[in-house]
């Protein structure tokens, strides 16, 4: 059986297994459900995919360090690998591998989507630090192969991580998700995309002698008006 959200062993008693993998929902008249069709794990509100799999982005190492086994050791290096090594595909520049790898796919949305795994809001350092070490680790498999990234959704996402825009809501009187933004104060003001290009321009030349890592930055944005809401965090009770 594959990797799964709610396991039958940190989850006792749910409603339906496929092997040791339950399906999140608490039956009526456990763990304080009273609902005939059961209960969310994690509430009522919330969207979780649940095949997440905890694997957190490789911490970028010292210069010296960034070798082909460090690499080859991180999950996203052995992805990478694992096509390299693949005669079906091959490296980028084989023309059937992968030719450009996208980074970290709309984070405002993983302390909801995949809150078994990420139940907290993103962060600036969190998002850099993880893109420089992905990043890193793939152009060291594969240095044919391209980075881009990060694919951000909502405008708000260009000037501030979650973790402000949801301080922000919880802060008063105008509830606005910028109106605290501690994370970016903690960063010097810096808008988070300004600087998430600052560091990877850094790290660039820190880690390739000033080649490129990371090809472009991809920003995106949905057709919403600017006070749409983002995702929200799933509340903490299990049944409120």
């Amino acid at each position: 059986m594959g990797a799964c959200s709610f396991t039958q062993a940190a989850y006792p008693g749910q409603q339906s297994y496929n092997g040791t993998c339950g399906d999140g929902i608490d039956p009526d008249g456990t763990n304080r459900c009273t609902n005939s069709g059961g209960c969310d794990i994690y509430g009522s509100d919330t969207i979780a995919a649940i095949t997440s799999l905890s694997k957190p982005a490789p911490t970028p190492p010292t210069a010296s360090a960034a070798t082909l086994s460090w690499a080859q050791a991180t999950w996203a290096g052995s992805w990478v690998n694992s096509l390299l090594t693949n005669s079906s595909f091959g490296n980028a520049a084989s023309g059937k591998g992968v030719a450009i790898w996208d980074l970290d796919n709309e984070p405002s949305w993983w302390d909801a989507v995949h809150r078994d795994v990420h139940p907290d809001p993103f962060t600036y350092d969190e998002v850099t630090n993880g893109g420089i070490g992905t990043a890193l680790a793939i152009k060291t498999v594969d240095p044919t192969a391209e980075v881009s990234g990060p694919v951000m959704d909502y405008w708000w996402d260009y000037f501030y991580s979650k973790k402000d825009v949801e301080s922000g809501w919880s802060a008063g009187p105008c509830l606005q998700p910028f109106s605290n933004p501690v994370d970016r104060t903690a960063h010097g003001g810096t808008p988070f995309i300004e600087y998430y290009l600052q560091q990877m321009a850094a790290a660039e030349t820190t880690y390739a002698s000033g080649c490129w890592i990371m090809l472009t930055c991809t920003p995106t944005s949905r057709p919403t008006a600017p006070d749409s809401p983002l995702p929200e965090t799933p509340k903490r009770n299990r049944h409120g």
